[in-house]
């Protein structure tokens, strides 16, 4: 093989021989040229046919002496015209690029004296390809000879020049041409119509092939046909040789008119199948030679005539002859016809050498720079995938790491398939169809073609899919009824593959059938299953069983599942529960599926109305309904079977057992439906339902804005009056009640509860009432609830009644209605009546006593002149406004705490024979009180309306209920029951059962006899101690102790050392304790220095557990023995800078001198 060069410049074979020479040297290097081009020039490396060239001067040296630039002295020649020689040229190796075109060069010459032709060509072995032919030059000429197709015919590329070769023919030389031709006789007779041949025993091509001789009448064809006729010859084929010019074809006839009338006579030839005619002529009665010429071939669209074309091997030849008729042809007689071909032929040269000394093939082309594109990636196996390249890859870039997968996949090694083609060795790829994306990296480092250029986005990746290879698996057996269940596939399966006969199930159940449910579940139908067995069903394991789309049948072990034989009992109505007015809670025997609870499933009888259902629990569904009433039998009844409320297999309700029964009671607790400002400290507030006046506890309302509840009374069966701090004019309150539990109860016990435990109201601020002049003028406040009666208004206008700010009291009286302070911006002369309302609950004694007082500078007066029990109102006259109030005058005999006749009226203060509190409340109703027996002193003596009778606990509940351990008070921390205002006690706020005891826990009833009785100093004492507060300490009464002098014996009946007492448990005989400090009946001197002022001994308890600086105020609050504000009831100088200060009690006795 010669070594392969390459030269700079497209036409390097163009500029004579020593341009050729110099390529022939030049530096093996691919140049880029302008617009970036290349050549490549290769050399002979043998000669494949010589035929009868030799090299010279040495034989068979082709390779050197064609590829060596050596002046011409070495070379080949032919020794003969018509030769070719063939010869190798070098191989091009791994080459890249587009190739526009390919030249071959040669140096020639004509060794004789006469010129020679050549022709330079091409050839792949197989395909030739030739340049133009020429005249050969008498001197070392450079000749070229460039193609832009492969001798193939197809656009070039790198296999066509690695099998090309160089071919140079030695032609004859032409030295002129002469005029030949060919004549050929018909020998066969084609189509005939309108002639016949007068010798019948001969065919009529046979009567008329006379040539070159004529045998004039002798035979002959003769026309039949009197509107015309032809008759068609054919002939053997020309054999007009190669090279032959300006053909031209003639057909001759030899007619004649054996009459004397016009008949026209013309020629006919056959051109590529088709029949074309001449003029005709008008023969005479004598025989008459015509001959017509076609210098054209009329098949061919009149183009020259071709050696083939005569020859009848080309798509266009020649194909007959003969003559034609035109009227009457009995007439005409044909007695000759043939056909001649005339051409010219070249003449030649007889002695001529033809010289080649240098051969060079030049391959113009356009450098690639094109990177490679990933066609295709396909899949091999499940580690193995192709991926195809559109050109040859450089097999030095095929490295492994260039290349990635997604879905987890990844790439550990590469090899090669083909030029074009990668395999990729990658992890186990899924065995289910998933479709992967190869991506090759973009840009260096990656594959790259043989230029070098990388792969690059976005042509560098290609998908596949993993195809499908695992077998199906069986997920689940999910039982539908007693005689089907639904197998689950993990992925679809072929539906042709679902036979029953592949399906098996334990415990003697058998499998007659399947059906589709989707594209993963089958439906078996078996024989009956038990409730609660377990079965097992098997897949059969491999071919034949269920496969997936791919063909992949079931195996173990994961062919099976299990399940447990459905439920197919009905759930029934267990029973029935009324959950409130509208609601109803059906229960059933088993656990129902939360969506077949519809309304639409319910029905109740008497005219209720079903309007929702909801699943409340797994037993039971809540029904709503329109209003059910009490004592009513109401029976409910579900869908009998579907639709209707199913358990969690689907079993729908069914009769009998659709029905459950229950009688009608209230269960809905009082609403807060309105509240209504009654005055300034009073409001009115309206339940939807008659409530328990137990259960009226001033604390169970709460009102926001700042204003307190003091104390509730009942104003008829649903209507409780709340007193209150004294109200905003204009300012919205709301008052609310705790929602359930200790709250406001109906008459059967249904507590208050939320939302409707709460109502508004504005603050009581008055109203004005517009008063016309005349007699006798009567006016209404409808707010407050006041009736006027003028006797003469002399001047109409406005009168203001405006309530709240209610000054102290009338002496011995408590109020029965709120105060109004009223005014008239008018004038008036003679009385005006007041008819104002009153609260019968605040009447202390009989309600004829009730009083109606006028307030005016600073002074109350009696302005009473009668009242109307049917209105509760009471009415006075005046001759003048301020302001008014309504009183209930409190005297010895209304105490209920003594004094009981069948003339009095004192029971009703405390007890309510029908309102008194019930077993709600643990009261057991017992007591008919009104309020708990811990609530029913303070309703006078703590706060309330009462502020003339006598107060404890600062007139302050919430100090009633206090415990910091150190008071009196029912929240002290030794007790073990507290009263209604604290409810986290250990047994209960309202728990009775210990009231009378201290260890039991404190209440007033603790030290006080409520009715007098056993009380110490009589029947009608006024502080109505017991004579033994406490039944555990038998200690009798000692003698002289009264109501007026009952400390400190009173005192140590509780305060023992078995109780809390700090002083010795010795009791002397006159009940004084005499050995511990100071309870004696006189001080020494000389012990102590007293003060002036307080010379007195020192034997009560009071004398240091005072506890307020006023004890003897009936209304001090602070007082011994109930509250103060400090430890132990030790006086307020105690605690008045808010640390111990023992020393503060001392003084009080000890104020000067020296103690030893």
């Amino acid at each position: 093989m010669g070594s392969l060069k390459r030269v700079v410049g497209s036409k390097a074979f163009k500029i004579g021989v020593p341009a050729l020479i110099v390529a022939a040297a030049a530096a093996a290097v691919i140049a880029p040229l302008i617009g970036g081009a290349a050549l490549l020039s290769l050399h002979p490396s043998g000669v494949s046919s010589a035929g009868s060239w030799v090299t010279s001067p040495t034989a068979g040296q082709w390779a050197t002496y064609l590829d060596t630039a050596d002046g011409q002295t070495s070379y080949a020649v032919s020794t003969s015209e018509n030769n070719t020689c063939v010869v190798d040229m070098d191989d091009p190796g791994a080459m890249v690029g587009s190739i526009t075109s390919v030249t071959i060069a040669a140096s020639v010459r004509d060794f004789n004296a006469v010129q020679e032709s050549y022709q330079l060509g091409m050839s792949d072995g197989a395909n030739q390809i030739w340049g133009t032919a020429a005249q050969t030059p008498s001197a070392w000429t450079t000749v070229t000879f460039t193609s832009s197709t492969a001798p193939d015919g197809s656009s070039w590329d790198w296999t066509d020049v690695t099998n090309l070769k160089g071919t140079l023919a030695h032609k004859r030389y032409d030295e002129g041409s002469v005029t030949a031709s060919q004549t050929r006789s018909p020998n066969t007779t084609g189509a005939a119509a309108g002639f016949s041949a007068v010798a019948t025993q001969q065919p009529m091509w046979a009567q008329v092939d006379e040539y070159p001789t004529n045998n004039g009448d002798t035979d002959y064809v003769q026309g039949t046909n009197a509107t015309g006729g032809n008759v068609h010859f054919g002939h053997s084929a020309f054999s007009v040789p190669s090279g032959a010019t300006s053909i031209s074809v003639h057909v001759v006839y030899v007619v004649r008119d054996i009459t004397t009338g016009a008949n026209n006579v013309g020629a006919m030839l056959r051109a590529n199948s088709t029949t074309y005619t001449s003029t005709t002529n008008n023969p005479g009665n004598i025989w008459t030679t015509y001959r017509q010429v076609w210098t054209t071939n009329p098949g061919n669209g009149g183009a020259a005539w071709t050696v083939a074309d005569v020859n009848g091997s080309s798509p266009t030849p020649l194909g007959g002859f003969g003559i034609y008729s035109t009227d009457f042809s009995p007439n005409i007689l044909l007695t000759q016809c043939y056909c001649y071909v005339e051409y010219l032929t070249p003449t030649w040269d007889t002695d001529s050498r033809l010289g080649v000394s240098e051969m060079m093939v030049t391959v113009d082309y356009q450098p690639d720079v094109t990177p490679p594109t990933v066609s295709s990636a396909t899949y091999v196996d499940k580690t193995h995938v192709d991926v195809s390249f559109d050109e040859t890859y450089a097999p030095g870039s095929a490295n492994f790491s260039y290349f990635t997968l997604d879905n987890g996949a990844s790439v550990t090694g590469t090899s090669a398939v083909s030029a074009k083609v990668i395999r990729l060795t990658t992890s186990v790829q899924s065995e289910q169809a998933t479709t992967y994306t190869v991506t090759v990296n973009d840009g260096a480092p990656s594959v790259t073609d043989l230029a070098g250029n990388p792969v690059v986005a976005p042509n560098n990746t290609a998908q596949f899919v993993s195809p499908d290879i695992q077998p199906p698996r069986v997920v689940s057996a999910t039982p539908v009824d007693a005689t089907h269940v639904d197998i689950s596939f993990d992925e679809t399966y072929s539906p042709g593959s679902a036979s029953y006969t592949y399906f098996s199930i334990d415990n003697g159940i058998s499998v007659t059938g399947t059906s589709a449910v989707s594209a993963k579940v089958i439906r078996l139908t078996t024989s009956a299953t038990s409730q609660g067995t377990l079965y097992t069903v098997t897949v059969a394991s491999g071919a034949p069983s269920v496969t997936d789309q791919t063909g992949n049948a079931v195996v173990a072990p994961d062919n099976d599942a299990t399940y447990t034989g459905p439920d197919v009992t009905p759930p029934k109505v267990s029973g029935v529960t009324q959950v409130d007015s509208t609601h109803v809670d059906v229960s059933f025997d088993e656990t129902i599926a939360a969506g077949s609870v519809n309304a639409a499933y319910f029905s109740i009888d008497n005219g209720i109305s079903v309007s929702g259902a909801a699943y409340q629990s797994a037993k039971v569904a809540r029904v709503t309904c329109s209003a059910l009433s009490a004592a009513v039998f109401y029976t409910v009844t579900v869908n009998n079977g579907a639709p209707s409320v199913t358990d969690l297999a689907g079993n729908a309700c069914v009769a009998p057992d659709n029905t459950g029964s229950f009688t009608g009671v209230d269960v809905t607790g009082p609403a807060l439906t309105s509240a209504v400002t009654v005055d300034v400290t009073h409001v009115d507030v309206n339940f939807s339902e008659p409530v328990a006046q137990g259960s009226l506890n001033y604390t169970y309302f709460s009102v926001d804005n700042g204003l307190s509840v003091t104390a509730t009374s009942a104003v008829d069966a649903d209507t409780v009056r709340l007193t209150t701090s004294v109200q905003t004019p204009g300012t919205v309150y709301t008052i609310t009640v705790p929602n359930g539990g200790a709250t406001v109860k109906d008459l059967l016990g249904n507590p208050c509860v939320a939302p409707n435990n709460t109502t508004t109201f504005s603050g009581w601020g008055g109203e004005d009432v517009w008063v016309p002049a005349g007699i006798n003028v009567s006016v209404n406040a409808t707010n407050a609830g006041i009736g006027f009666t003028f006797a003469n208004v002399t001047a109409a206008n406005w009168l203001h009644v405006v309530g709240g700010g209610s000054p102290s009291s009338p002496p011995g009286h408590a109020p029965a209605g709120g105060y109004y302070n009223l005014t008239f911006d008018g004038t008036f002369t003679g009385n005006v009546s007041v008819s104002m309302p009153y609260d019968v609950k605040q009447i202390v004694g009989d309600e004829s006593t009730i009083q109606c007082y006028k307030y005016s500078g600073g002074t109350w007066t009696d302005v009473t002149t009668g009242y109307n029990p049917s209105t509760s109102k009471v009415t006075g006259t005046s001759t003048s406004f301020s302001g008014w109030q309504a009183f209930s005058p409190i005297t010895a005999g209304d105490s209920p705490h003594g004094g009981y006749s069948t003339a009095s009226n004192k029971c009703a203060v405390c007890h309510a024979i029908h309102g008194a509190e019930n077993a709600a409340n643990n009261m057991n109703g017992e007591a008919l009180l009104r309020s708990t027996r811990a609530g029913a002193c303070d309703y006078c003596h703590v706060g309330g309306p009462f502020t003339s009778i006598y107060q404890v606990y600062q007139s302050n509940p919430a100090k009633y209920a206090a415990d910091s351990g150190f008071e009196h008070s029912v929240g002290a921390a030794y007790t073990q029951i507290q009263d209604s205002n604290d409810t986290t006690t250990t047994n209960g706020a309202w728990d009775p059962a210990n009231d009378y005891t201290i260890t039991g826990g404190l209440a007033c009833v603790s030290c006080h006899t409520v009715h007098g009785k056993n009380a110490i100093g009589g029947a009608t004492p006024t502080n109505i101690l017991k004579l033994n507060p406490n039944p555990s300490n038998s200690t009798s009464v000692p003698s002289g102790v009264t109501a007026a002098n009952y400390d400190p014996w009173f005192c140590q009946d509780c305060h023992t050392s078995n109780y809390i007492t700090a002083h010795d448990s010795t009791i002397s005989a006159g009940g004084y304790d005499t050995s511990s400090h100071i309870m004696t009946s006189s001080v020494s001197a000389s012990l102590v220095s007293l003060t002036a002022t307080d010379s007195s001994r020192s034997d009560n308890c009071r004398d240091c557990h005072e506890g307020a600086s006023n004890p003897a105020s009936i209304n001090a609050g602070n007082n011994y023995p109930h509250y103060t504000a400090g430890k132990y009831f030790l006086t307020d100088a105690f605690n008045q800078t808010g640390t111990v200060k023992y020393d503060a009690i001392c003084l009080r006795c000890h104020a000067s001198g020296t103690i030893w």
